[in-house]
């Protein structure tokens, strides 16, 4: 009969990455995001198969996305889980606001900007957290800012709505989000750390 513990360390050691505590938390953190957008821009793939909607130009964004987070993933399991993190962030930071600036804020992919916050908080903290909300609230400021001045050339209508309610209200919700997660990640940090020390206490 096989005892609960043994079961748990057998897990552990199939599941083991490189590195100390924090680095592994880390490298699993890249490793099971790159794994949920793959997942998710299949899923997206498949719909859009079903409705009719697909386009090769689609396809091979995809193709090039998958070969980008396969590439992080085999990154971090090389104990470069740090720069990993940080280069996921600013790929996904870029491709959300590619996206705003050819659809604008009323597009659903505002709501993507959360990925790359989430991220960094939980990576690195709260400061990091709440770094990465204010450059996504940036974004959102300027672009909805240049959208109703001649400064853009948009490739969507001007809306001052994006400007008056759209940026001020993402902007909330950024930094909401940032502080949850990072003070859950601070928290979790302190933890192991007192953790560590009454272990080399005793």
């Amino acid at each position: 009969m096989v005892r609960m513990d043994e079961g748990k360390t057998n897990f552990k050691v199939f599941f083991s990455l490189p590195g100390e505590p924090a680095a592994r938390r880390i490298t699993f953190l890249v490793l099971l995001t790159c794994a949920a957008i793959a997942a998710g821009a299949a899923a997206l793939i498949l719909t859009w198969m079903v409705s009719g909607d697909l386009e090769a130009a689609t396809v091979a964004a995809a193709v090039v996305l998958a070969l980008i987070l396969a590439g992080l993933a085999g990154m971090s399991l090389r104990g470069k889980g740090r720069v990993a993190l940080v280069l996921l962030c600013g790929l996904l930071f870029l491709l959300v606001a590619a996206d705003l600036y050819a659809y604008g804020l009323h597009s659903s992919m505002a709501s993507a900007f959360l990925i790359p916050i989430v991220l960094a908080a939980r990576g690195f903290g709260l400061r990091a957290g709440i770094g990465a909300a204010a450059a996504c609230s940036l974004f959102s400021w300027l672009l909805a800012a240049g959208a109703n001045a001649p400064w853009l050339a948009a490739p969507y209508p001007a809306d001052i709505s994006h400007l008056t309610f759209d940026a001020p209200a993402l902007t909330v919700v950024f930094l909401i989000c940032a502080v949850i997660a990072g003070y859950g990640a601070d928290g979790r940090r302190r933890g192991a750390d007192s953790e560590i020390t009454g272990k080399e206490g005793t």
